[in-house]
């Protein structure tokens, strides 16, 4: 293989590598210009547990549990734990949007970590604002799954569309029934 045609498929790898071209026409432009002949590549799709990902899923886990200790288990003031869970929900945010633009999967990691920190806060202000009135919490509730949905839409992530979906679903079950 003459260098035109090494340098024109190292580009093309690099196109499918960064996503700047569908997968399928990576792939049969690589089959077109190695005849055939492309190499197994060694890079699977997914890293098996790499260093960077391990790192991302231990920051959220300690998001996580900070937060879940922060809001149960000490007696900080009001304004103390709702800053703090703030401040979590907006790390794991930033970091799920931060992901979610370059295309990188751990995005699906901070993704689940923010829903789950944005039901904890929600929980958290109708409690400590609104105790025992069910039906600000349920609405609550329901604004927060139509908001997973329609993130969930605009993202294509379908756990997180579905998990709106039987979120509201399961509101419009106990409000029917409350009733």
């Amino acid at each position: 293989m003459d260098n035109k045609k090494k340098m024109i498929i190292k580009e093309i790898e690099y196109w499918k590598q960064n996503r700047l071209l569908p997968e399928v026409y990576c792939n049969f432009l690589l089959s077109l210009y190695t005849q055939g002949e492309q190499q197994k590549q060694t890079k699977t799709k997914f890293q098996f547990l790499s260093l960077h990902t391990i790192l991302n899923i231990m920051l959220v886990a300690t998001l996580i549990a900070l937060s879940f200790v922060g809001i149960y288990f000490t007696q900080f003031s009001l304004l103390m734990q709702i800053t703090l869970s703030l401040i979590f929900f907006c790390v794991s945010l930033f970091f799920a949007i931060y992901f979610h633009r370059r295309g990188k999967y751990i995005a699906h990691i901070y993704v689940v970590a923010t829903t789950f920190l944005s039901f904890l806060f929600v929980l958290q202000i109708t409690e400590k604002f609104f105790s025992n009135q069910s039906k600000i919490l349920g609405a609550a509730v329901a604004l927060l799954c139509a908001v997973w949905i329609v993130i969930g839409l605009r993202w294509k992530y379908r756990y997180l569309t579905i998990g709106g979906i039987f979120g509201l679903l399961i509101y419009l079950l106990f409000y029917v029934m409350l009733k």
